[in-house]
């Protein structure tokens, strides 16, 4: 499913429920029910909360992270639902709900957490794979374009063509599959930023940014084990050999002093500098 750390916590999300994970012990917090029928469901943090969609239900549940319980569940049945991301950005929890089969069709909403009603909405054309990592903005791939989505004046734009998939985002930087490999780029500007990385295995590929490296994993096929391996932030060179961990890689995330990986299993490799 989908893991995220907040609030001092590994959160990972289940059909039916949520975990919350100690990620130095790796011991269960608490598991919060969150009923659903989608086997893909998304998670974000913000406004002392955890958000958890459902497709399936076309709900958004949100989760009080200090109570480790449900402070609400919200209805999104006044349009069609079908999530491919959600992100909180500027105070707002922001939902991309594609039109299924309509590439042409979609849009992006945001809830304030204050009401947890929409906010504002606007039309877009179909997305896939949002995700942010500082303010005012989402991106996502659509076609091989990647789009800036401007959360103050609701316009998308084109910062790079020909790249693959989006990785990850973090501090003002993008992490992107390209041709040439897996390139760092300006966020305002889509610029490459130092040399790619090249890569062999690109099946299941995944990225987390922690403190002076980017981690990314892979597998050579669908039915093969994967590998992750740290690469310096500032030269792109690899920091340390690959560690093989299990299949299929789901998620990752980096934490100061370790990367926790789901795959088969959430496997915790612990770092330093």
């Amino acid at each position: 499913m989908e893991m995220i750390f907040a609030f001092r916590s590994i959160w990972v999300s289940q059909p039916d429920r949520v975990a919350r994970i100690d990620p130095n012990t790796g011991r269960v917090i608490a598991t919060i029910a969150v009923p659903g029928t989608s086997d893909a469901r998304n998670l974000a943090a913000g406004a002392g909360a955890i958000w958890i969609d459902d497709s399936g239900t076309e709900t958004l549940t949100r989760i009080d992270a200090g109570r480790n319980q449900v402070a609400a569940t919200i209805s999104m049945r006044a349009h069609l639902f079908v999530v491919d991301g959600l992100a909180f950005v500027d105070g707002k929890l922001w939902i991309v709900r594609p039109v299924p089969n309509d590439e042409a069709q979609g849009d992006v909403v945001s809830i304030d957490p204050a009401t947890n009603r929409i906010f504002q909405r606007a039309i877009i054309p179909r997305t896939f794979d949002v995700m942010s990592g500082g303010t005012h903005a989402l991106w996502y791939v659509r076609g091989t374009n990647l789009l800036r989505f401007d959360t103050t004046t609701l316009h998308a734009t084109v910062v790079r063509q020909h790249v693959n998939a989006m990785l990850v985002a973090s501090d003002q930087h993008l992490w992107l599959l390209t041709p040439s490999g897996v390139i760092e780029a300006d966020e305002h500007t889509g610029a490459q930023i130092g040399p790619p990385i090249a890569i062999e295995d690109t099946v299941n590929l995944a990225a987390a940014v922690g403190p002076g490296a980017v981690w990314l994993a892979s597998q050579p096929d669908s039915s093969s084990g994967g590998n992750v391996t740290p690469y310096d932030l500032v030269t792109h060179r690899p920091l340390a050999a690959p560690t093989p961990i299990g299949f299929p890689i789901v998620t990752m995330t980096a934490l100061p002093t370790a990367v926790l990986i789901d795959a088969d299993g959430i496997t915790r490799i612990p770092y330093s500098r």
